[in-house]
């Protein structure tokens, strides 16, 4: 079994701030992809919802998960996000099959 972590985001963004979020997702994803445990980081638009943005997240494992969730850039995106924001966000850890 391996010890890889990967999860899969659903935030909806407020119709008007979509380009704002992405504008701040931005910045995140390119930092967690330079993370020396980040396996592969995607972001993507629903192709039929463009207010919603989907996170795609391998990290190496639990500790390059938790190490990724204690950098500057996780933690401000984590105090900006809800401002663009329709719902909470939904996170799903899923294993390869």
């Amino acid at each position: 079994m391996s010890s890889e972590k990967t999860l899969v985001v659903f935030a909806r963004t407020k119709p008007a701030s979509t380009q704002g979020f992405l504008d701040l997702v931005a910045g995140l994803a390119k930092s967690s992809r330079a993370e020396a445990g980040c396996v592969e980081y995607k972001v993507y638009r629903d192709a039929g919802d463009p207010a919603t943005i989907v996170f795609y997240e391998r990290w190496r494992d639990q500790a390059a998960l938790e190490a990724h969730a204690a950098t500057p850039a996780f933690q401000d995106f984590l105090r900006l996000k809800d401002g663009f924001l329709a719902e909470d966000v939904k996170i799903t850890f899923v294993d390869a099959v």
